[in-house]
């Protein structure tokens, strides 16, 4: 496995992507920057749980609209 491959979402949340080396960058960077600002407008972190729930969700809905 490449280490790019592994995104840091927050100071808790690593998230592992496979496929094309541009579009997993850039959803990740979508997911890790939209888990920051639910931070900044809670005043806490989302639990992996949450996270997971959170990205499955993200995922669904642009495979959805495809």
């Amino acid at each position: 496995m490449h280490e790019d491959k592994l995104h840091k979402i927050s100071n808790k949340l690593v998230m592992a992507v496979s496929g094309e080396s541009g579009d997993t960058s850039q959803f990740a960077e979508y997911i890790a920057k939209n888990i920051q600002l639910y931070k900044m407008r809670n005043g806490y972190e989302l639990s992996p749980s949450a996270a997971a729930n959170f990205t499955r969700r993200n995922l669904a809905e642009y495979l959805r609209s495809r």
